[in-house]
This record gives structure tokens, sequence and C-alpha cells, in this order.
């Protein structure tokens, strides 16, 4: 049996199962099973040591890389920019004491810790709560997690059957694996970003149901299942209904 055919064997076995979640997991996997080598042992132990050498910062070249860095001068602007007297936190580290402790840029004490701390924005700028992105700066890397991860999935929808891969797509694999981080980022920044994840979803969906997915045919395709259409929605109507329904939201509380 080909690689092919033990895909849509264990999807349809999923499927059959009504484990649709299984099914989801097995079109999104890329993992494949180790080879029994000396190769593969050293790579294991590399990962799991059994004691850590260091519990230090990790050193800047082992760090990965981001897409923009933020630089000392940032960070002494941003803390300079804080009035006098602000309120401290929980751990009552007031911005004073930043403000003085970064006032002597030419001492090397006060340079370097203007440098740990613009590298640790920096880092903090990529990191993603629950699949969600903190920071701005890190939306353009998970929007486009989030359409290499439905490439990868429908390239594998078109291997199993019609019906049943129209069914994945449209409960599973289209918008309910981006709704979650266009409600929590404001993802209408980067508009063509979401016009690509649209554009798989497009393809995909021409793909499966084998006609010529024109505008037109894209646009009724995109139409609410209540109205006996596919209800694949794009990614951009989405933000923007849900940014609109947040501003509604707001507004009905001042009111």
């Amino acid at each position: 049996m080909d690689e092919d055919s033990e895909l849509k064997r264990r999807v349809e076995q999923k499927l059959n199962d009504c484990d649709v979640s299984g099914a989801v997991r097995i079109l999104a996997s890329d993992d494949v099973m180790a080879p029994v080598t000396t190769e593969t042992l050293e790579a294991l132990r590399a990962k799991h040591r059994l004691e850590q050498d260091s519990v230090a910062f990790p050193l800047k070249e082992f760090l990965v890389p981001p897409a923009v860095p933020v630089t000392s001068e940032e960070v002494i602007n941003a803390v300079v920019s804080f009035p006098n007297g602000s309120a401290g936190g929980p751990d009552g580290l007031r911005p004073q004491h930043l403000k003085d402790m970064l006032k002597a840029v030419r001492d090397p004490a006060s340079t370097e810790l203007a440098e740990s701390l613009a590298l640790l924005i920096t880092l903090m700028g990529n990191l993603t709560l629950l699949g969600a992105p903190l920071f701005n700066e890190a939306i353009p890397s998970v929007l486009k997690a989030k359409t290499d991860s439905a490439e990868l999935m429908t390239a594998r929808l078109e291997k199993i059957s019609s019906h049943q891969a129209l069914f994945l797509l449209k409960n599973c694999l289209g918008i309910p694996k981006l709704l979650y981080v266009l409600r929590c980022s404001p993802t209408y920044r980067w508009t063509q970003l979401l016009h690509d994840f649209d554009d798989v979803i497009r393809r995909c969906t021409a793909k499966i149901v084998n006609i010529d997915m024109d505008d037109s045919a894209w646009r009724q395709a995109s139409l609410p299942a209540a109205t006996k259409d596919y209800g694949l929605e794009p990614s951009c109507a989405r933000r923007i209904f849900a940014d609109a329904e947040r501003r509604w939201t707001a507004q009905a509380v001042m009111d």
C-alpha cells in the first residue's frame, strides 16, 4: 500500500469512527517514524539531557533572529517618555527606577542594561499565547504559519474522497483554523496575508468540487450554509465582522 492510500485509509477510518479531530490531526501532521540509527539516538540525547549545563540566559547566537529587532535607543526613548511619578507594578519597580538606571547612557552598566532590555523585548515580540500573538510583531509569522499549515492539509485533502474532504475543509480546516487568531489580534493590518490564506482555501475548494472557482463562484461559496451554499467564509470578511462586533459591543456598554 502506497503512502497516499495509507493516508486515505487512516482518515476514512477516523471519520467512520466519528473522530473528526483525529482525522484533522492526521491531515495536519507531517511527522514520520524516526529510523533506528545511532544518529537518531544522539539527537534524542541532545534534546533530552540528563542535567542542564547552565541556567544563565542563552547566548545571542543561539536565539532565533526576530523579524524586527528592538534597539537600545528605542528602549531608552520609551522609558524616558514615562511621566515623572508614574506608578509601578506589583513588584514595586517604578518607571523612575529605570529612568535613573538608564540616565547615564555612557556608563557601561547602563548601556548593558539597555541592550538587555532591548533583547528581552525583541524576544517577547515573537511570543504567542495559545497560538495567538501577544504583540503585533508576531502577527505576520503566525499568519504565515497558518497559511503553510493550510497548504499542507489542503494538499492531503485531494487524496481522500470529495465528500469527506469538503466536510473537513468547511468545518475544520477553513476559517475555524484561523478564527481564534482573528478574534485575538488586529490582523486587519496585514490584509495581504489574509488574502493568501483565502487563496489556499479557494484553490483547494476548486479542486475538491471540480469547478472553476472564479470570483462569482467564490462569493457564492462564501455565503452562509443557511442559504444552501458552502459557508466557506473568507478570513478578511470574518476579520471585518469581528472588528465591527467588538465596536458595537463597546458602544453598547458606553451607552
